[in-house]
């Protein structure tokens, strides 16, 4: 697996791709069905499986005062692309100057940098300026430029079109359920893991740390988690939102607090997984009454967990 962030590198190989270009927030089951579709070919025809992509959501240029939260990390995305059999990641940068081409000037660019013979997109892709890369546009573009383009149909469940709009809608409602059938696997964060202030540590229940500001989550509360980090597997609750109680900086963390380690995992990448609301997030009048309550959540989430020390 490679990964190169900009277009402006030297012709790399002179194997042939097939590609496919998206934003792929969330790596659900619709983006699944065209990475499937790209390595089927691409193995056929022994191609290089190649995804175009972008670290932010176009939302960040389009609406910058309202930007779309994140399902996924750029360092997540990249590990799904990758279990998903792509080979070859480009991660870009969406910006004003990419916005502002069109969808000729863009794959001729990608062409100089790495050639394809076949396309895979989904059914409401729009590339290039102001959208203006309808299926009509790119089907030309490929005669011309001699590649072959599929559109993919949607894919669909009983809940309808899988789409990154309404998963976000379900995490944000807290539906984790109907997200983790949507997405084909669990809801989960994945960030690298900072120091916060040592408060939890004084009080008996350290924590590990992580920022969720761009990113979609969950409702405020405290959940029973499980966290992977490289081939550790451990459980343990976390905390989601502003810990009002000993923090009074306005800015959403996830605190994890592990059962029976006194591991430091400072700056490793970690994925945490949700698996159920033990409570809404409150202020506590002491700190006394939060170690109580805290230990009480520990007790719910082992449970839940299926935990034994």
């Amino acid at each position: 697996m490679s990964v190169y962030h900009s277009l402006n590198n030297e012709k790399l190989t002179n194997q042939l791709a097939v590609l496919t270009v998206g934003n792929f927030d969330g790596v659900h089951l619709g983006h699944q069905a065209i990475l499937k579709r790209v390595k089927e070919l691409a193995d056929f025809h022994h191609y290089i499986p190649t995804a175009i992509t972008f670290k932010n959501h176009p939302s960040t240029i389009f609406t910058p005062n309202h930007p779309l939260p994140l399902l996924t990390s750029s360092e997540q995305k990249i590990k799904l692309l990758t279990r998903f059999g792509i080979e070859d990641i480009y991660m870009l940068n969406f910006d004003s100057q990419f916005a502002n081409q069109t969808a000729e000037e863009f794959f001729n660019k990608v062409m100089q940098v790495q050639p394809f013979r076949y396309l895979i997109l989904g059914y409401d892709a729009k590339l290039g300026k102001d959208r203006q890369g309808d299926h009509e546009v790119i089907h030309k573009l490929a005669q011309k430029m001699h590649f072959i383009v599929e559109y993919l149909p949607p894919f669909a469940t009983e809940d309808g079109v899988v789409s990154s709009s309404y998963i976000r809608k379900c995490v944000q409602e807290n539906d984790l359920s109907k997200a983790e059938k949507l997405l084909g696997r669990p809801y989960s964060i994945y960030a690298p893991i900072s120091s916060g202030n040592g408060r939890g540590r004084t009080i008996g229940f350290p924590t590990a740390n992580m920022e969720v500001c761009t990113l979609c989550h969950a409702g405020f509360g405290v959940y029973a988690v499980t966290v992977i980090m490289g081939n550790q597997k451990k459980s343990g609750i976390a905390n989601l939102g502003f810990a009002p109680t000993v923090r009074n900086d306005h800015k959403p963390l996830l605190e994890v607090h592990l059962f029976d380690t006194e591991e430091n995992f400072y700056g490793q990448y970690a994925e945490v997984i949700f698996h159920e609301l033990i409570r809404p997030e409150r202020r506590f009048e002491s700190i006394e009454l939060l170690k109580a309550q805290i230990e009480e959540d520990v007790k719910s989430a082992k449970k839940i967990l299926n935990y034994e020390s």
